[in-house]
C-alpha cells in the first residue's frame, strides 16, 4: 500500500486525479497474449502454434524476471536476435500498460521508487522489522523500494524466532 500511495502522489502532483488502475494477473496475460499474438508469424520466440493463455503467462513471468532486475538464464544465454525480440515484447508491454493507465506490480514499484528519489532520503529515526521468510521472496525491486522506504534501518528477523520469543514472554511468571 505505501507504493501504491506514492504512485497516487506522484500522480497527483502531475495533475492526475483518477483512481490508480492496478491490473490483475489474467488482465495483465491478456495484455500480453494480445501482444505475442500481433507478432506472430514474425520468426519471433514463442512458436505460432504455442500461442495460448498459459504460454502469454509463462513469457509474463519471464518478461517480469526480467523487469525487475532478477533476469533469468534463458535471457542471459539468449542469443542477440532472441534478446532483440524480448526487449521488444517488453517496450511493448509497458507502452500498453502506460497507453492504457494500467499498472503492474512492476510499474507500480518503479514509479513508487522515483517518486521516494525525487523527495529525496529522510534520515529518520525508526528502525522497521521485516520478516526474514518474507524478505527472501521479495524481487529486486521491492527490495529497493525497501531500501529507500526505511533508508536502510530494517532488520530481518526470523517468523519462526519472533514466535518463540512472544511465547516465550507470554509465559515468563505463569503458572500451571
Amino acid at each position: 500500500d505505501l507504493a501504491k500511495n506514492l504512485v497516487i502522489k506522484k500522480r497527483a502532483k502531475k495533475g492526475i486525479l483518477k483512481a490508480l488502475n492496478i491490473a490483475d494477473g489474467t488482465e495483465t496475460v491478456v495484455l500480453m497474449e494480445e501482444i505475442l499474438e500481433r507478432n506472430k508469424g514474425k520468426d519471433f520466440f514463442v512458436p505460432e502454434e504455442s500461442l495460448c493463455f498459459d504460454t502469454a503467462r509463462e513469457v509474463l513471468e519471464s518478461i517480469r524476471q526480467i523487469r525487475t532486475g532478477k533476469g533469468t538464464k534463458e535471457y542471459e544465454n539468449a542469443d542477440d536476435k532472441k534478446v532483440f525480440q524480448i526487449k521488444t515484447v517488453i517496450t511493448e508491454y509497458e507502452s500498453t500498460l502506460q497507453e492504457k493507465d494500467l499498472y503492474d506490480d512492476v510499474r507500480l514499484y518503479q514509479e513508487a521508487l522515483e517518486e521516494l528519489e525525487s523527495e529525496g532520503t529522510k534520515n529518520g529515526k525508526d528502525s522497521y522489522e521485516i520478516w526474514e521468510e518474507c524478505f527472501e521472496s521479495l524481487s529486486f525491486l521491492e527490495r529497493s523500494f525497501l531500501e529507500k522506504m526505511t533508508s536502510g534501518n530494517y532488520e530481518k528477523v526470523s517468523l519462526f524466532a519472533s514466535d518463540k520469543q512472544v511465547l516465550e514472554e507470554s509465559l515468563k511468571g505463569a503458572t500451571f
